[in-house]
């Protein structure tokens, strides 16, 4: 911004100096002791070509003004030398203002008032320099200008149902009057009401845009008035419209007939200079949203069978030899909420043909089809926690998942929300530094394209039920993770979907109080681990559902190199470099790594592992951690490193005791094991493994197929050994494991104090 105001001042001044450069002016100047004062309205480029009005102040009162069409062709005033002030207002155009008759009006009663409240408000600015010094000779006095109005996009969707072309929002307690300072105000005794007319675009949605004044700044709520088909709604928000800032209110709509209707708005804003997210008629229609032809997806309800959109989404299949390419394939997910008052019926039409076998995963869920013809299947979910994947002909890789969810009642408001409603938004990558108290929302049928990095946030908020997308992102060298965050306690994400992220899905570093809860995932990408937690304490994990193509969760402890860490380190441990917590992520050698709670999950990774503990540990104490109830695994194939579903990676001169994997339920790996504890120095820093592990516990373990290799659990000596493994309940296709002997289970001499319950 800064370099545009400084191009436009040196435009403008070049401007008014040509203006006034002939002989026959300066020499009036220097006979007659004048100075010769060039305003300069100091707006952007594209706002110096609005109409400009410039007021000469004198002792409090206007002296002389001048017009013009555009801030260069504003006439140099001529006045004795002294102490003057400076007002300028710049206007999109004037037809629908009412300036006072300026000079010698004073400068407090000086307004710009809308003529018409009813009319299009002009794109208005004002700006004052108080106090500037005229001697003899030319004068340039700059002046800073400030938007006096607001621009308020509305957005609803929901009503595509409706016959009408056009509704209408009104805001009532607008003010029609800008001071000279800015302050808004009544022209008379009461406020006015500004209403916008809302046209049907091509998507469905009926969409307005308007610049409108600041609303009553007594008041905290604004009341919204609809009319809809000759019928008035109304809601009120917490909130009021101010000056220079992009609004943008985004109102979901439940529509059966006119006697039925819900509104939802829910406003948000940006500072005018700050990038904007407000959805626009050139932003893609919804229709634009990357699509699966595969599938139709329908849920009935209201005694109708509904269509539900089905997306696309790549993943890709196992490659030996990653750097020969990845197979990749489409896959569809479908999304939806619903109270789930009673079973949902879902009907799932195959549109490449008939099909012989369908499986609903995960299997335990025990969801079988109550309806088949040869080419659509139906079944009924109970309730929203139902997420499940549907297979035809046992093809594993161009399946659908299924994606219900409960309404979100509780969408959030406030200047601290950034919101983005139904339809598709190109964010970026969105950097949040050093602010609390900060939640990103993404409605229901919200697509947003871009990334998230945010650091040194507290109780920083991402939730919704929309899509986070990064398919826009950087997948080459140098590219980030979807959402990384750094030193954020009271992290929260909730209820979005992450779909194509360029690295790890969530690299979440250096903070404690964490909670993942009900989000979905979908990766192809090696790498796209879908959360990867370092140096991190009291986290959550819940109720997510997750296909990446490696490392479902990963729990690590440590990620610098040796060679800093070790010039920097004190006798007792501590970093010596104050700066170790930016580059290295932690304050301190001895972080330990507790309090981990992962329960409730559907993972799938179409390469080797789903829940790791331990790499890049470097000396790290890993306890307390827990994989527990109702967690299903899936897997394809064994890459060799870390050889298990379920894995604990001994390495690092780390030491790792009380991790427990309980009631989890592993489905048809295609390779690999279904557990592994072992020394390793994979990825270690130093070639260092491991120094001892104690308290791991595997309770209520039960796999089901034919090609999964035998379990682990491996000490490497005397010295680096386990000790303490209690297993209960460990089952392979329904019968227990009860020792370590193989086939299912190898335990060396190494592992301490086994007990089988």
């Amino acid at each position: 911004m800064r370099r545009i105001l400084i191009t436009s001042l040196a435009l403008c001044t070049a401007a008014l100096s040509a203006a006034c450069s002939d002989s026959a002016c300066d020499s009036d100047l220097v006979a007659g002791g004048m100075a010769m004062v060039r305003a300069v309205p100091q707006t952007v480029t594209a706002e110096a070509a609005y109409a400009h009005r410039v007021c000469l102040i004198r002792e409090g009162v206007v002296a002389q003004s001048v017009s013009a069409a555009s801030a260069a062709a504003l006439a140099p005033f001529r006045v004795e030398p002294g102490t003057y002030g400076m007002l300028a207002v710049a206007a999109a155009d004037e037809d629908n203002l009412t300036f006072p008759a300026a000079e010698g009006i004073a400068l407090s009663e000086y307004g710009v008032r809308i003529t018409d409240m009813t009319a299009p408000i002009p794109d208005l600015l004002i700006g004052c320099n108080s106090r500037f010094e005229a001697v003899a000779g030319s004068v340039s006095a700059p002046v800073g200008m400030k938007r006096a109005v607001a621009h308020l996009t509305v957005t609803v969707v929901g009503l595509e149902a409706l016959s009408c072309e056009s509704i209408t929002v009104s805001i009532p307690r607008m003010y029609d009057r800008i001071a000279s300072d800015g302050t808004p105000g009544n022209s008379g005794a009461e406020f006015s009401e500004k209403a916008i007319v809302l046209a049907r675009n091509s998507a469905g949605r009926y969409v307005g845009q308007a610049v409108v004044l600041p609303t009553d700044t007594a008041s905290a709520t604004l009341e919204f008035r609809f009319t809809i088909n000759g019928k008035n709604y109304v809601s009120v928000q917490e909130t009021r419209i101010e000056a220079n800032r992009k609004y943008a209110l985004s109102v979901a709509a439940k529509f059966k007939d006119d006697t039925d209707l819900k509104l939802t708005p829910v406003i948000s804003y940006l500072p005018w200079d700050a990038p904007t997210t407000i959805p626009d008629d050139g932003l893609p229609a919804m229709d634009d949203r990357p699509a699966n032809d595969d599938f139709t997806v329908e849920i009935f309800r209201n005694g109708c069978w509904e269509e539900i959109f089905v997306y696309n989404a790549e993943v890709s299949d196992y490659a030996a030899n990653p750097a020969a390419g990845y197979v990749q394939h489409d896959m569809g997910f479908a999304m939806f909420t619903d109270a789930f008052a009673a079973p949902l019926k879902v009907r799932v039409t195959r549109r490449a043909g008939t099909f012989s076998k369908v499986e609903i995963r995960p299997l335990s869920y025990g969801i079988v089809p109550n309806v088949q013809t040869p080419n659509s299947v139906e079944f009924e979910l109970d309730d929203p926690a139902q997420k499940v994947s549907v297979e035809f002909d046992d093809n594993r890789m161009e399946n659908l998942f299924i994606l219900p969810d409960l309404p979100d009642t509780a969408i959030p408001t406030g200047a601290n929300v950034t919101y983005f409603g139904p339809g598709i938004h190109n964010m970026g990558r969105k950097e949040i530094l050093y602010k609390d108290n900060q939640t990103i929302y993404l409605d229901e049928g919200a697509l947003v394209y871009g990334s998230i990095y945010a650091k040194g946030c507290r109780n920083l908020t991402i939730r919704g039920r929309g899509i986070l997308c990064s398919s826009k992102e950087n997948h080459g060298d140098g590219r980030q993770p979807q959402i990384e965050t750094f030193d954020c306690n009271g992290f929260k994400v909730e209820g979005i979907l992450l779909r194509d992220t360029p690295n790890w899905t969530l690299k979440i570093v250096g903070s404690t109080g964490v909670h993942i809860d009900n989000i979905k995932e979908i990766g192809w990408i090696m790498n796209s681990d879908g959360m990867d937690f370092i140096c991190c304490r009291n986290v959550l994990v819940e109720n997510t559902f997750q296909r990446n193509y490696d490392d479902n969760v990963t729990i690590k402890a440590f990620n610098g190199k040796t060679d800093y860490v070790t010039a920097h380190t004190a006798s007792d441990g501590s970093f010596t470099d104050a700066s170790i917590w930016t580059v290295y992520y932690l304050a301190q050698n001895k972080f330990d790594v507790y309090d981990y709670e992962i329960r409730n999950c559907v993972f799938w990774a179409d390469k080797a592992h789903n829940m790791l503990v331990g790499p890049e540990a470097r000396g790290i104490a890993f306890r307390n951690i827990r994989f527990h109830d109702n967690i299903v695994l899936e897997n394809r194939q064994d890459d060799g490193i870390y050889p298990g579903a379920m894995a604990v990676m001994i390495a690092d001169d780390g030491t790792f005791e009380d991790i427990a994997f309980e009631n989890i339920i592993v489905e048809d790996i295609d390779g690999g094991k279904v557990f592994c504890a072992h020394f390793t120095n994979a990825w270690a820093f130093g070639n260092l493994y491991g120094q001892w592990a104690r308290n791991i516990t595997l309770r209520n373990i039960a796999y089901t197929g034919m090609r999964a290799t035998p379990s682990w659990i491996r000490g490497r000596n005397d010295a680096q050994s386990i000790d303490g493994v209690t297993i209960g309940n460990f089952t392979v296709n329904g019968t227990p494991v009860t020792d370590g002997s193989g086939p299912h289970l190898e335990i060396n001499e190494y592992v301490r104090n086994v007990t089988f319950e």
